[in-house]
């Protein structure tokens, strides 16, 4: 009995120690190393941009744009969601003044950029700080959840209310035409608008003779004279 206990709790050990490798060590590293994967595509295009001489490789903004990219490449591992909140926190004003002069300085380089690399400049940059944003999601294991979350109750969301407009914009069935309608319901259309039980004798004999005319030319002369 011991030692199936002992090897429950072996068991139980090396389950939560592989859990946490996975989900703590394994997966966060995944994400840095996906996000490095699209910096360096990001960067490999800002290349090929001055490479076909719509921006020069010395000027200001080029140069800005692409220390700006291989820093994130090189700090991609210290970004996560606890070290920003922390240097938010504790950020003095000596750093957030010395933050704004950096982003100032950096805007001031790509303004030197021509106005047809500037554009694709700035959407470079744009990818790059989404992938940093996404990193910063993908990296924790909760916020991943949360995310996962979201978007499943919004696509259901989506979905009911979609659903919902259809339901809303259904055409009404169209009304059955004129010539479709048979005799019977011609008959049970004039007793309704005649009041009840008015005609109903005349409607009798009218179906009586309609039937008896139908029967009468389905049958041959022999099965006449028999009867």
């Amino acid at each position: 009995m011991s030692i199936y206990l002992v090897s429950l709790a072996l068991i139980a050990v090396f389950g939560v120690a592989v859990a946490w490798r996975v989900f703590f060590i394994e997966y966060p590293r995944s994400a840095v190393d996906a996000t490095r994967n699209e910096l360096f595509e990001i960067r490999d295009r800002l290349f090929e941009l001055a490479n076909s001489g719509e921006v020069s490789f010395d000027n200001r903004g080029y140069k800005a744009a692409r220390e700006l990219v291989n820093g994130m490449i090189k700090y991609a591992h210290d970004v996560s969601a606890i070290h920003l909140f922390f240097a938010n926190r504790l950020a003095g004003d000596r750093a957030k003044q010395l933050r704004k002069a950096v982003n100032a300085s950096i805007q001031r380089d790509l303004d030197s950029l021509p106005k047809s690399a500037k554009k694709s400049v700035s959407a470079l940059l744009a990818e790059a700080s989404e992938a940093m944003a996404r990193l910063v999601v993908f990296r924790s294991v909760g916020l991943s959840c949360a995310f996962a979350i979201y978007t499943l109750i919004h696509a259901t969301a989506i979905c009911f209310r979609e659903l919902i407009r259809i339901a809303r914009h259904r055409p009404a069935p169209k009304p059955e035409p004129e010539h479709h309608r048979n005799s019977v319901q011609e008959s049970m259309d004039e007793a309704i608008s005649h009041g009840p039980m008015k005609r109903v004798p005349t409607m009798i004999r009218r179906e009586a003779s309609r039937y008896t005319s139908r029967m009468q030319a389905g049958c041959t002369p022999a099965m006449l004279q028999a009867a």
